[in-house]
């Protein structure tokens, strides 16, 4: 009567197999391409508070996390980055740091340069970059400054959330 159905191998516990990727650095920090996963946090600081963001971030590094996000969304977030990357570095602590945009990016990147080399890793989420015909020119501007860091650093600091449930 309620008998066990065969199993599959998408019922057996365990970890699910892993995608092949194309490794990358994001700071010292190796992603993708078999390295293991590493843990990636996020400041719910307001990122043009300088000191609450660093101790934010110190707090996360000793906790474990092996990069940082925080909010790039105004021209003072921007102004501050640098200052964040000094702060910490000023106390030892190397966790990358990775800006995540909105809306005006494209803006911030250019008008700021060095919130942009300060930035280990760009983020974007393609519902917040333009609208209609803005969309593609604004994405274009973002990707043409990583790879003029990239060019200079020579790493990959563009990450691009594809789906709204990643």
């Amino acid at each position: 009567m309620n008998k066990l159905e065969n199993t599959i191998d998408s019922d057996i516990a365990g970890p699910a197999p892993r995608h092949r990727t194309t490794q990358v650095k994001v700071g010292d920090v190796a992603v993708g391409g078999g390295a293991p996963i590493v843990v990636q946090s996020m400041t719910n600081t307001d990122t043009a508070d300088i000191d609450g963001t660093i101790a934010q971030v110190a707090a996360l590094a000793r906790a474990g996390s092996e990069m940082v996000r925080i909010t790039v969304d105004r021209e003072e977030a921007a102004a501050a980055v640098p200052h964040i990357r000094d702060g910490l570095a000023k106390r030892g602590i190397t966790t990358p740091l990775i800006g995540d945009f909105h809306y005006i990016g494209h803006k911030l990147l250019a008008a700021y340069p060095a919130c942009a080399e300060a930035l280990a890793k760009y983020r974007i989420n393609p519902g917040n970059v333009g609208f209609k015909d803005k969309r593609d020119t604004q994405f274009a501007d973002i990707i043409e400054i990583a790879n003029k860091k990239t060019r200079r650093s020579a790493s990959a600091p563009t990450g691009v959330r594809s789906t709204r449930n990643c």
